[in-house]
């Protein structure tokens, strides 16, 4: 019921929302609750149309890509990407970093599993044995399952200043990063892994997201960083990769997923940044193709499961990553399953 209709409903409102605090600090100290308002009258529950007349029918997967024959097919991916030769790919990963600034021995993109490492049956799941979104759908249809991996609040934690940012490696960097969190992936890994881990082993989640919200070149302008956006989505998913296998091992009948984040850049390809001049933007619908098709190559190299069009909140933006993954997996000639989250700004 809504009570706030006016300044009376509001007063009432208040003293209820008072009432329950103080019924619940009662409860917890063990003394009697105190009198309820006597305008309270408890609302009984709404039952909505799509509840009263919900018709209960066989489980079905979501919609398939129909143009991805490895989709159509629920052909397991290979997990290995090392003879993808396209050149868009190629391009993509010129920005590879060399071995000698690198965090890691290898710059590995093999990822398969040995196929007789859990049993072939669900719950279990091994890398290039089964179809993920065959698992995915069974998940989705017979358990609850959570995604997590909010990097901001984990990070915010850590209290970290410039120096934290730039690390050893940029110590001289030329401008401050600080705030530039996707970039601890590669300064601070220990941080982004042990978050990571927190969320998948204390959380409870099944599914993380990568710590490359900002990892394109289009929103690494502004560190003058877009040099690096191969690295940071290889390094971030990587570090995800290890930290669901090492939780996996732990517990097989509840695998942990990859999930590579995809930002919605700091740009807007439907709305002017100039109030004066409703025509300007500030990219073109191809730059936004070509970030997010680089951001692609970098997760999914990096071990990624999945892909996420995340907090999207312009859906032009958002047309051109899903764009972008698309391309990308008809060139891989892989099947990978994305999910889209959006956001609403405003109601205008």
């Amino acid at each position: 019921a809504v009570l706030n209709l006016s300044q009376d409903a509001t007063e009432k409102l208040t003293e209820r929302s008072q009432w329950e605090q103080d019924t619940k600090a009662a409860k917890k100290e063990g003394k009697a609750p105190p009198p309820k308002p006597r305008y309270y009258k408890k609302q009984p529950r709404k039952v909505f149309s799509w509840e009263r007349d919900f018709v209960e029918g066989p489980q079905t997967e979501p919609p398939l890509p129909t143009f991805s024959k490895p989709a159509v097919d629920h052909a397991p991916n290979l997990y290995k990407y090392d003879a993808l030769a396209h050149p868009n790919i190629a391009k993509a990963r010129e920005k590879r970093p060399s071995l000698e600034v690198s965090q890691w021995d290898d710059l590995r993109t093999d990822w398969a599993q040995p196929k007789d490492l859990y049993p072939e049956s669900f719950p279990y799941y091994v890398r290039g044995r089964d179809s993920l979104r065959e698992y995915v759908s069974e998940l989705f249809q017979t358990r609850i399952s959570m995604y997590d991996g909010a990097m901001g609040t984990m990070i915010q934690k850590h209290k970290l200043e410039e120096e934290d940012f730039r690390g050893s490696r940029f110590k001289d960097y030329h401008m401050l990063i600080k705030g530039n969190n996707d970039l601890l992936s590669i300064t601070q890994p220990k941080i982004i892994s042990d978050i990571y881990t927190a969320y998948l082993s204390e959380g409870g989640s099944q599914f993380i997201g990568t710590n490359t919200f900002s990892s394109t070149t289009i929103a690494q302008a502004d560190y003058d960083m877009q040099s690096l956006t191969y690295e940071l989505n290889y390094d971030s998913a990587r570090l995800a990769r290890e930290a669901c296998d090492k939780i996996t091992a732990q517990d097989p009948t509840k695998p942990r997923f990859v999930v590579g984040a995809i930002g919605p850049t700091n740009r807007t390809a439907s709305i002017s940044p100039d109030v004066n001049d409703p025509t300007t933007r500030n990219c073109t619908f191809d730059e936004l193709v070509e970030a997010y098709y680089e951001q692609c190559v970098g997760l999914v190299d990096g071990g990624a499961d999945l892909l996420i069009v995340e907090t999207i909140f312009d859906t032009l933006n958002a047309k051109a990553a899903i764009f972008a993954v698309n391309e990308f997996l008809e060139h891989a000639g892989i099947d990978i399953p994305l999910f889209i989250s959006g956001t609403l700004v405003d109601q205008s």
